[in-house]
């Protein structure tokens, strides 16, 4: 298998945990009834201090793609899951932009997924969507050059730590067999 079939390989399997992952946020979501957010007025309250708190840039992604006329404002969320607006702005948020980054990824441009910028999505990374993975996901998804030197440097880790685990366990046993004498 070269390292190409490789990385395509690994990134199938990561891709299908981040659908999975994606789906449970949208099914949250949905199950809160909390798709859309209200657009708010020009005078809006105190409910709406966690939006005038975010970066620009994650501002625009919410107005343009989780905002309606027709959207619930933030304490009908709130009230719906049983928190504070606060902490249920947060984990809306949180929901949002695991949706955002995961459909970005399954956007293919050369090969690759897409990755947003950090600052659309509030300093979320891609680490952060699936950080069981066992990869470094911003290097894994990168172009081929900088995936593949990152997966051949996870090999040589991966090797090395085996050879130090078989040399621990021998200097284990012989110290038990000294130890017996």
């Amino acid at each position: 298998m070269t390292s190409f079939e490789v990385v395509k390989a690994i990134r199938k399997n990561v891709l299908t945990e981040i659908d999975r992952i994606v789906d449970e946020a949208i099914g949250e979501l949905e199950r809160h009834e909390a798709w859309r957010l209200a657009i708010p007025g020009k005078y809006a309250g105190g409910e709406w201090d966690w939006f005038r708190h975010l970066e620009r840039k994650e501002q625009r992604r919410i107005e343009s793609r989780w905002m309606s006329e027709f959207g619930q404002g933030p304490d009908l969320i709130a009230h719906s899951w049983h928190l504070d607006v606060d902490e249920a702005m947060a984990e809306w948020l949180r929901y949002t932009r695991i949706i955002h980054l995961g459909l970005s990824m399954k956007i293919r441009k050369s090969g690759r997924g897409y990755v947003p910028k950090s600052t659309t999505v509030g300093g979320f990374r891609l680490d952060d969507l699936y950080p069981d993975s066992g990869y470094a996901l911003e290097s894994l998804f990168a172009p081929s050059p900088t995936c593949c030197e990152y997966l051949d440097e996870l090999d040589r880790d991966m090797r090395e730590d085996a050879e130090y685990r078989e040399v621990t366990q021998w200097i284990d046993s012989s110290t038990l067999e000294l130890a017996t004498f």
